[in-house]
This record gives C-alpha cells, sequence and structure tokens, in this order.
C-alpha cells in the first residue's frame, strides 16, 4: 500500500522566551551613597518663602548635613569589628560584608576522594615525582597576598615512605630504603594557607592507593637477594591476587578530566574491584548527590565482567531506587554475595577482579547554579567491618543555552484507507535537546464530523541516547470527542520530560537521537468517503517555545474483506463504540 509523508513546520513562540537571570551586586562605595533624585527632608518644610537659589543652598547643606551623620552611624556600626577595608572604600582580599569584616574563604575539595596511582622504578629519586595532588579553591582570590585562595598539603603515611611539598602537593619518595611494600595506602589533607582552626571540616582529606612496582620487586629482591626482607614472604607473579581487597574508581574517556556538568551531561565511571585469595562477601553501592531532589541520575549500571579466577553466590544485577519513585534512579545496589578467588590463574590480573561500569547523568533540576555536587561509589564487605568510599565531585552548571541544531519530524501513515478500518501512523522525531517536555496531539479531519476517529496514541521506542530516566511507552492517552456525535476528535498524549544524555558526546550520532510515536485512526463504513480527500493532523510541543504542526492526507477506498493488521490492539470502545478487534469479524 502507498505511504504518504509529511515534515511539519515549526512556529516559534516569541512570547515566552527566555529569561536573562541578572544579579545586583552593591559595593561598599555605593552603600555610602545616600539617595538618587530628590531626597526629602523635614528641614525643608521651613523654606518655602525663600527664593530658588536660596532653596537650593539649603538643601545643599542639608544634603551634606544628613550625608556626614550617615556616615557616622556606618562608621560606628563598623567600629566593634576589624575590618579590612581597601583606601578606596573596597574590601580587601578574602573579606566581604559591609564592614569588610566577614571572612571569604571557602574550604578546598578534591576531585575525587580516593586516587590510584603506580610507583615504578624512575620515581624512587629524591626529585622524582610520584604524584601530584591538587585540591581546588574556590575563593575570590589565588595570588600569593591572599591566603584564603591558596592551599597547604599535609601526608600522613605509616610507613614513613613517603612526603609531600605543602605548596604544590607534589609526593615524592623520601626513603628508598623503605620500599619494602607492594601497596601503600597514604592520606593527603588539604587545608586553607592561613587556616589556624583545628575544625577537622575546614579541611579536605583524599586517600591514595600506590601500587608499588618495586619494593619487594626492586633489583635486590629480583636477584634473589631476600636479605633484609621477611623470608616467609613468597615472590609475587604480575597476576597473583593481592593480600587485601583493593579498589579503583576511575572516569572513563572523554570525560577523564571533567569537572564540571551541563544539563544532559552523561559521565561514566569504572569501578575495578580486585579480590584476594579465599572468600570475601561484597556489596557495592553507588549513588548520585544526596538531595531533596534528584541532581543527577544513574544509567547504564552493569557488572561488565568477572574475572575466571572468580565464582559468587550473589547476583551481578543491580536493583535500582529512587528518592522520588520516579525513573530517576539516584540510587543502585549489586550483592555479590560471596566472592571465592581460588587464585590458579597468575597470568594476568584482570582474572582476580570484577569491573563495573556506570553513568551519572546531570538532570536539570539544579538551584543554585555552580554549586559542587559528588558521585559516589561505595563498598561494604568483611561482613561490614570493612566500608570503602570513593568520589568524584562536579560544578553543575545550570545556564540558558541556545541549539543551532533543531528537531526535525516525520509524519508517515497510508495514503488510502478502505471504509471501515483502521490504520496506524508513525510520527518519527530527532530531538537533539538535552532536557526538554514533550507532548503530542492526533486529530481526525478538520471541519468533517464523523468521518474518523482517533482511537489511540501511544510512545513506541527511544534510541539509545532517551533509553535512561524516561519511558515513552509508560505514558496513557486522553481522547476527546470535542463536539462529535462518532469517535474522537482528538488524542492527547503527556510524554513528560525526555533527558538525552548523549547529546553532548563527540561524535553523537543523530540515529541516537530520536523518539517515535505512534497513533491508530478509524475511518468509518461509509461509501459516500470513497474518492475523498480528508487530512489527519499531528502536532508536538516541544518544552515552552516550540510547536510542531504536520499533516497528512488519507483518500478512501471501497471495503475490502479480509483480517486487518495492527501493531497493538486499543482498548475496546475507543473508536465508534464497537471492538476495533470485532472488525476482523465484519470485513
Amino acid at each position: 500500500m502507498a505511504r504518504s509523508s509529511v515534515v511539519g513546520v515549526f512556529e516559534q513562540d516569541t512570547i515566552r522566551g527566555q529569561v536573562d537571570w541578572k544579579t545586583k551586586q552593591t559595593t561598599s562605595s555605593s552603600r555610602r551613597q545616600l539617595c538618587s533624585g530628590t531626597c526629602h527632608s523635614p528641614a525643608m518644610a521651613h523654606i518655602t518663602s525663600k527664593r530658588l537659589s536660596d532653596t537650593f543652598s539649603v538643601r545643599i547643606v542639608v544634603f551634606l548635613l544628613v550625608g556626614y551623620l550617615f556616615e557616622g552611624s556606618s562608621s560606628s556600626e563598623c567600629s566593634n569589628v576589624d575590618t579590612k577595608f581597601n583606601s578606596d572604600g573596597s574590601c580587601q582580599a578574602c573579606y566581604t560584608g559591609p564592614c569588610c569584616s566577614n571572612y571569604a574563604r571557602t574550604k578546598p575539595y578534591f576531585e575525587m576522594s580516593y586516587q590510584v596511582t603506580e610507583l615504578t622504578a624512575d620515581m624512587v629519586g629524591s626529585n622524582d615525582v610520584v604524584y601530584r595532588a591538587s585540591a581546588n579553591d574556590r575563593s575570590k582570590c589565588v595570588t600569593d597576598d591572599c591566603p584564603c585562595g591558596n592551599v597547604v598539603y599535609t601526608l600522613e603515611d605509616d610507613s614513613g615512605t613517603f612526603k609531600i611539598d605543602p605548596s604544590s602537593g607534589d609526593i615524592r619518595v623520601s626513603d628508598s630504603s623503605m620500599l619494602k611494600r607492594q601497596h601503600y595506602t597514604v592520606t593527603v589533607t588539604a587545608q586553607n594557607k592561613d587556616d589556624t582552626s583545628t575544625d577537622a571540616t575546614d579541611a579536605a582529606e583524599m586517600t591514595l592507593s600506590i601500587k608499588s612496582l618495586v619494593g619487594e620487586a626492586n633489583d635486590a629482591y629480583n636477584n634473589n637477594d631476600y636479605s633484609g626482607y621477611d623470608h616467609h614472604r613468597s615472590r609475587r607473579a604480575a597476576g597473583d591476587p593481592p593480600a587485601n581487597v583493593t579498589f579503583d574508581l576511575v572516569k572513563l574517556a572523554p570525560n577523564t578530566n571533567k569537572t564540571d556538568m551541563k544539563v544532559g551531561q552523561k559521565i561514566s565511571f569504572e569501578l575495578t574491584i580486585t579480590f584476594p585469595s579465599g572468600t570475601t562477601d561484597m556489596l557495592v553501592e553507588l549513588f548520585t548527590p544526596d538531595n531533596a531532589s534528584i541532581i543527577m541520575m544513574l544509567c547504564g549500571v552493569n557488572v561488565a565482567s568477572v574475572g575466571k579466577n572468580l565464582a559468587h553466590d550473589g547476583t551481578t544485577t543491580p536493583e535500582h531506587y529512587s528518592i522520588e519513585n520516579n525513573l530517576y534512579y539516584d540510587r543502585a545496589v549489586i550483592n555479590l554475595g560471596n566472592v571465592t578467588n581460588d587464585g590458579t590463574d597468575t597470568s594476568d590480573p584482570k582474572h582476580n577482579q570484577i569491573v563495573i561500569n556506570y553513568d551519572a547523568v546531570m538532570l536539570d533540576t539544579v538551584t543554585n547554579n555552580g554549586s559542587t555536587y559528588w558521585v559516589s561509589a561505595g563498598a561494604e564487605y568483611n561482613y561490614e567491618a570493612d566500608v570503602w568510599v570513593g568520589q568524584a565531585s562536579f560544578v553543575c552548571i545550570n545556564d540558558a543555552e541556545t541549539f543551532s541544531t533543531t528537531p526535525t519530524i516525520n509524519f508517515t501513515g497510508p495514503a488510502q484507507m478502505s471504509v471501515g478500518s483502521s490504520a496506524v501512523f508513525t510520527v518519527d522525531i530527532y530531538m537533539p535537546y538535552p532536557s526538554v517536555t514533550l507532548s503530542f496531539d492526533a486529530f481526525a479531519p478538520l471541519n468533517t464530523s464523523n468521518v474518523m476517529s482517533i482511537c489511540a496514541v501511544k510512545g513506541k521506542d527511544v534510541a539509545v541516547n532517551y533509553d535512561c530516566g524516561f519511558d515513552i511507552t509508560k505514558p496513557t492517552h486522553t481522547l476527546h470527542t470535542e463536539g462529535n456525535v462518532k469517535g474522537n476528535a482528538r488524542g492527547h498524549l503527556d510524554l513528560g520530560k525526555a533527558v538525552n544524555k548523549g547529546m553532548r558526546e563527540p561524535g553523537n550520532s543523530e540515529t541516537d537521537n530520536r523518539l517515535t510515536l505512534e497513533f491508530v485512526a478509524h475511518l468509518f463504513e461509509d461509501d459516500t468517503f470513497v474518492g475523498q480527500e480528508y487530512w489527519l493532523g499531528a502536532a508536538l510541543e516541544i518544552g515552552t517555545d516550540q510547536i510542531w504542526a504536520g499533516q497528512i492526507k488519507v483518500v478512501p477506498t471501497a471495503k475490502v474483506a479480509g483480517k486487518l493488521s495492527w501493531s497493538y490492539l486499543p482498548p475496546a470502545s475507543n473508536c465508534d463504540g464497537e471492538d476495533p478487534r470485532e472488525q476482523t469479524r465484519h470485513h
């Protein structure tokens, strides 16, 4: 059967547009201005008989007097605090407020609270950098004369093997003769340079796991010189299981160094858990920021691989949870149960590892633009005696954006329908926006009643970029007669908000940004319709300022006997009071 298609037209709503929000700031000097325009004073009530020039002179005196008194009161308000004014009346670096007495320091933070690095043979010299710790500080200045924007680093290392430069954060080996382990864990602390507080909450901490490729594997040890070492410890092969459980949480390319997120942005993570020999119980929990509303949602949570040395009695299927009881999942739990490592294959460390992949996608629910939020991974093991947590921080940006690529919609369906039959019409949508609210309407031919009826409207499927936080098949339609004696003049479908998690990815394919809708239209059985032209309509509202509308021509033909085919069957009585499934008995 011939099919017809049409691409509709967009109309831009110029009334409902974007609003630019601007923040008004008041400087210290502007706070001292008394007024603009005319300032009224009670003293002026007694000079009405004076000449205009005299009146003007008196007003100047009154202004100066009032201004002097106001300055005096302002100075009085600040007399009991330690003010930090510059000579021009502005606040010194690190200070804000009407009296320039509020310290503006912000707490530094690490992008990730857990990091992993390797120590190789070329890093054991006193000047060789093993790792550079870097904490961010969003204070208002970062120059040397602005201590609130500078960070000082300290290091906790129970082995005494490493040291840190307090200014740069560079970690070096302090004594290479101490390198006798194959794994070290140190804690790096970052504080503001002028911070004299003993409150631990003013500092940021990061745990650094250092995998040593020297130490027990150094030259002397490799040459079977075991002097100075515990002889009961055996030399490990590259793929030997570790002594303890280790965790490695990383951001994947292309966002390895990404520290900010925009609406629809997807950051991919990989969590690698390496198991020691024997049995370890393991429960993994992934979660996005813990807020009253969900800021980011978890997508694509899956156990990517289980090493060949490992067996477990739990599950690799994640359980998803949402504090809003919707499809925006902010927590996922994988209960691996008891994981047993037989350690038989030592050829590759991957045989001892379980790898978990997941994505965090930012929603448009951020109210404090520029705020920092954390994506976390945690694990409980050894019967809840041990807990590990790794985190990555992101600055969330929710600025108004303009996109050069616009949606395209393709409306297709049969060009002909036999009287008394029903047919499926398809609306295929390319939607390149990161987050948008959608609603759809299907219309029976306008200005003609009792010819056709809209029986059902539904979402059919989506491409990969819309498969998280959005189920196009879930919304149910509403049908409206709108004065028709027979059937429904309109079918409506509120699709809700669709989040595109791949729109900002490089090389994003158009086919990954598609949504498909379907509706069923019924042509009433009347031979007078044959050969006439009727137009079915469709409209898609995109956000608050775009509407697409299209129509498709249908020409009725004579009734055809035989069974009709349906993509799905709408409920009874949706078309003309007759169950559409009964049509196969009549034709």
